[in-house]
């Protein structure tokens, strides 16, 4: 995790997208902060991708940036 302020950034790293699912889609504590997402952030954005190689944040932003899904939520 990184940010500052209101602007916060989380990398998760996977070993198969299976992984990768059974944590976006549970029962856990992914899905309880996502349906209480709304609340606490304007918007939220992701992007997912395969590499051999975890991304340097520098990197891990500027995929997001160009590449992401954002969802916004109107306050």
């Amino acid at each position: 995790k990184t940010g500052l302020g209101r602007l916060h950034y989380t990398l998760t790293v996977w070993e198969t997208e299976d992984d990768l699912k059974a944590f976006a889609y549970g029962n856990g504590a992914h899905k309880q902060f996502m349906s209480r997402s709304k609340e606490i952030a304007s918007e939220i954005g992701t992007y997912t991708f395969e590499s051999n190689e975890i991304p340097d944040w520098k990197t891990a932003k500027k995929l997001l940036s160009e590449k992401g899904r954002f969802l916004n939520f109107d306050h």
